[in-house]
């Protein structure tokens, strides 16, 4: 069993070195990362994700829909803010 730190040093090995993502979507990729709970959810504001990655909410919207298409990151809206999920993060 893999501690947190593992787990997301792993993460984000994965994420860097991923061919098929644009600059613009590890950059986004990786800003979640860092703000991971150790249950593998990322619980911010869109407003939030978009100033780490330096977007505008707009850019991140598309951004955050190709990464749903590429790593199968599971968007889960909810009134105030979606909530992210790493599936890769349950698998380790």
């Amino acid at each position: 069993m893999l501690t947190f730190q593992e787990k997301r040093e792993h993460l984000l090995n994965v994420l860097l070195r991923a061919e098929s993502l644009t600059t613009v979507e590890k950059m986004v990729a990786i800003a979640m990362v860092f703000k991971i709970q150790d249950n593998g959810v990322v619980d911010l504001r869109m407003t939030e994700i978009a100033s780490l990655s330096s977007l505008t909410v707009r850019g991140l919207r598309d951004v955050l829909k190709r990464l749903n298409q590429k790593i199968d990151l599971d968007i889960r809206g909810g009134v105030s803010r979606n909530t992210y999920y790493f599936v890769q993060w349950r698998l380790l």
